[in-house]
């Protein structure tokens, strides 16, 4: 049973980093997963890389 925790959660935590890098056409098209999925994971990794990027100014402006 825990391996297949670890293994969906490997999944899952894949799909929200690819959502980072990559528009949510090209990885639905290319994984075949629906677009309301990956559309899902990258409303959640979209703080995550606004709050990167303000970091990033202010540390700047210092």
């Amino acid at each position: 049973m825990s391996t297949t925790i670890g293994v969906r959660a490997a999944r899952l935590g894949t799909l929200h980093e690819l959502t980072k890098l990559a528009p949510t056409a090209i990885i639905t098209e290319v994984l075949g997963y629906s677009p309301a999925t990956i559309e899902l994971h990258s409303r959640g990794a979209v703080p995550n890389y606004v709050g990167y990027i303000k970091a990033r100014l202010d540390a700047g402006r210092a």
